[in-house]
């Protein structure tokens, strides 16, 4: 298992990115700025995870995460398809053996059971090295970082539902998650370069790179809502 985590799952997930990566600059609802991130997030794991095979933590952590990530873009890939899938219909490639099950594996793939559940791993795995390592670190980052992912699942998804919809849907508290992120991987970075002068590929760097890309997009969805805000206010 530890030797699937460590080779194959990054391998599988980076073959699988960078196709979607290349679609996302024709596609308006895939954001080419968060990927480009996940490539990188799941290279700084890949790292991390090669120099050291024992136990669970964060660098599983972020790879579930990017896990996760990839299903809910290849549904957004999949839903872009679907009519120029149906234009098909009545061809033979549209009759094809391979059609009905790429379909039900995709449908699985992106349904949200499975982009929540690998999520929530993420977060476990997160949370099971901080018991271990209470220093700060980027297994803390991740930590923030993986309830700022739970938190835009369950409300786009409709999960959440009352208080804990409100809370989900609340941009103060994803920034504020987020930029607990982005300082508990920084200090990590700043530790590794204190102690041997330099800095250490590792799956902090890849929490530092989402929970900055995630900034962006939250810190503009505040911009926006102060905008609104003001108008109503006029």
């Amino acid at each position: 298992a530890t030797f699937i985590m460590a080779k194959i799952f990054p391998l599988f997930l980076l073959l699988c990115l960078l196709p979607v990566l290349c679609f996302a600059f024709a596609a308006p609802r895939i954001d080419p700025l968060s990927l480009t991130a996940h490539v990188g997030a799941i290279v700084s794991a890949s790292a991390e995870l090669r120099e050291d095979l024992e136990g669970i933590g964060h660098s599983h952590g972020m790879l579930l995460l990017c896990g996760s990530k990839l299903c809910r873009e290849l549904n957004i890939m999949r839903e872009a398809f679907a009519g120029e899938a149906e234009d098909l219909e009545g061809t033979k490639l549209a009759t094809t053996v391979f059609r009905r099950p790429l379909n039900l594996l995709l449908k699985i793939l992106t349904s949200t059971t499975v982009t929540v559940t690998l999520a929530f791993g993420g977060l476990m795995a997160a949370l099971l090295e901080v018991i271990k390592d209470s220093r700060p670190g980027g297994h803390h980052g991740a930590v923030f970082y993986a309830i700022n992912e739970l938190c835009e699942l369950l409300e786009a998804s409709g999960v959440a539902k009352g208080r804990l919809r409100q809370v989900c849907k609340n941009v103060k508290f994803r920034l504020f998650l987020l930029l607990n992120a982005t300082l508990y991987s920084m200090i990590e970075t700043v530790l590794d370069v204190k102690a041997v002068g330099r800095t250490k590929l590792g799956a902090h760097h890849g929490v530092l790179w989402l929970a900055i890309a995630k900034l962006f997009k939250v810190i503009g969805a505040l911009r926006t809502e102060a905008h609104e805000y003001k108008e109503k206010e006029a």
